[in-house]
């Protein structure tokens, strides 16, 4: 997408800000998934889906007649809280790309103190890259006979705790005894080390993990005091012969919460600026039995049938798709709270309805309240008084149904041509000094959806997918210390699978095998063992995963090729 909406953005919303006299910046690195279907760019400082300067989630992969065409321009993520009633903010939108307004800074902080990390600024501003192959590559490896003959600079320079390789690959040396990066510990020493057969938890066929803060300067975004918070980011992508799956991008953030007094009233939220194409005619609602955030366009065509906007923005024309935006889990269950938006436009309606500009009016966006604190109410655009009936979701209503509230429903002159930012957002609970919570979100592309007010089921059934796509998601939570682990062979496997678990003193109790869409064929109990023999004959050819329970309580997801 061309900047000519990044100069909008500046004109409309984004005042001069003089920077903070700090040697501590906004993180540069940029990265990309691209393994499946869609290419998702993110940022280092809790920005996502753009590069500083243009939308960067492309979808599909190798665009529309040619043309990249991005469903996404930027997004990121919103904290809030408070410490003993003052409202404390962090939150990231067009970062350095719009007046350098950042909140969050690359690297962890201290365990210890919760302060910022010498020269952590310029150290952690980096993404880490790993795939799947390059994992197998390792293990199979170190299985041949005990010891790495070829080590992969991606496996050597993962920052898992206190890799002792990591000042050799990674150029300076990680902060002693801290849990960093996800890692599995074959031999249970509490280290990763990856010369000893230790390798990245990776999710996916491709991963990319960097961690971030929001301590290591002054908030030129939100303007509120620092939480103290360290954030571990994950974005990852699996190849499925499933649409649904190769269609999806997912992300993990575990919140590390470093202050010294208790955070109440936490809330997380992801802030979008979602752009089918055309950026001035795409509408918004929510599921919220779903956790599912869903955008969709104001007519039957995205622009023009030449499929270009009126500057020149390249469109997905008649193909128009649905996108969504889904909290697939949350460590407290608490689900999707709220959802809301507000309007960067060429109008002119109420200030009530623009963006935040303080702490506070953050922290009503992301508890579904409008900046001026008025709730949202049901109907129309969402925007009225206290004796309106309130609500926590806007335009919850399937917009093929006339029935129900939808922007379908309550377009009027006013809001068909603005912009709209969305607000996804989980809030309740007291963080407690060097407590943590974690997140998982899926955006799910479904392409080519009959419009104008489309019918939102496909995106829901592709979201159900998503949702029980579990076994490498969202349920499986491995310890980085666990000696519990598996071994299957042969690997891809023709006739038989065989299942060991390396610590002996842990059994198998029930098994599951589901298959590349995360539906689940067998389901078993099994006498308790910590040797397994599945004969495959009843599969077909393909992808699949094995899940293991044990009577210890774990749950380890494999996956595994039948030939």
């Amino acid at each position: 997408m061309p900047n000519f909406k990044l100069t909008f953005i500046l004109f409309f919303c984004c005042p001069n800000i003089a920077l903070a006299q700090n040697d501590c910046g906004h993180g540069e690195s940029y990265a990309e998934l691209n393994t499946n279907n869609i290419r998702a760019g993110v940022l280092q400082s809790g920005a996502l889906w753009w590069d500083g300067s243009d939308g960067r989630y492309i979808a599909p992969i190798d665009g529309v007649n040619g043309e990249e065409v991005t469903a996404i321009f930027a997004g990121g993520l919103w904290l809030g809280g408070t410490v003993n009633g003052e409202v404390r903010t962090a939150a990231a939108t067009y970062g350095h790309g719009a007046g350098n307004r950042e909140d969050f800074f690359p690297g962890p902080l201290d365990a210890a103190t919760g302060a910022a990390i010498e020269g952590a600024c310029f150290n952690w501003d980096r993404h880490f890259v790993i795939t799947d192959t390059a994992v197998k590559n390792h293990q199979e490896d170190f299985a041949a006979n005990g010891a790495i003959t070829v080590p992969d600079s991606a496996v050597f320079g993962w920052p898992g705790k206190d890799n002792p390789h990591f000042l050799e690959y990674g150029g300076f040396a990680l902060p002693v005894g801290q849990d960093l990066a996800p890692f599995v510990d074959t031999n249970a020493d509490g280290i990763y080390d990856p010369a000893a057969g230790d390798y990245p938890d990776i999710k996916g066929d491709q991963m990319i993990w960097w961690v971030f803060n929001d301590a290591a300067n002054i908030h030129t975004q939100s303007y509120g005091e620092s939480i103290g918070m360290e954030i571990h980011a994950a974005a990852y992508a699996f190849q499925s012969f499933e649409p649904a799956i190769n269609n999806t991008t997912f992300y993990d953030f575990k919140y590390i919460y470093r202050g010294t007094e208790p955070l109440d009233d936490f809330t997380a939220a992801i802030w979008t600026d979602v752009d089918l194409g055309c950026f001035t005619d795409d509408y918004i609602g929510v599921d919220s039995t779903r956790s599912l955030a869903y955008y969709y366009n104001r007519d039957e065509i995205d622009g023009t049938l030449e499929q270009i906007c009126e500057n020149g923005i390249p469109t997905y024309g008649e193909d128009v798709p649905l996108l969504g935006m889904k909290l697939i889990s949350d460590s407290e269950n608490i689900g999707v709270t709220s959802f809301g938006y507000y309007l960067i436009t060429f109008g002119s309606p109420s200030l009530s309805l623009f963006g935040p500009t303080n702490p506070v009016e953050y922290f009503h966006y992301m508890n579904g309240r409008w900046r001026d604190g008025q709730p949202l109410i049901i109907g129309g655009d969402g925007y009225g008084f206290d004796d309106d009936i309130p609500t926590k979701f806007a335009f919850p209503g399937n917009p093929i149904s006339p029935e129900e509230w939808s922007m379908c429903t309550s377009a009027t002159e006013n809001n068909t041509e603005d912009n709209r930012n969305t607000i996804l957002s989980s809030a309740g609970g007291t963080l407690n000094p060097n407590e943590t919570r974690e997140f998982t979100y899926a955006v799910i592309f479904v392409p080519d959806i009959p419009h104008p007010c489309p019918d939102i089921a496909p995106l829901q059934e592709a979201a159900d997918i998503v949702q029980n796509f579990d076994c490498t998601v969202s349920s499986v939570q491995e310890s980085t210390t666990s000696a519990t682990e598996i071994s299957l062979y042969p690997n891809p496997a023709s006739e038989n699978l065989t299942v060991i678990l390396s610590d002996n003193t842990d059994a198998v109790t029930e098994y599951s095998v589901l298959d590349a869409a995360g539906r689940v064929l067998i389901t078993t109990s099994v006498p308790e063992s910590s040797h397994l023999f599945l004969p495959l004959n009843n599969l077909k050819t393909g992808l699949y995963f094995l899940s293991v329970k044990t009577r210890s309580g774990r749950v380890i997801c494999r996956k595994f090729t039948h030939l």
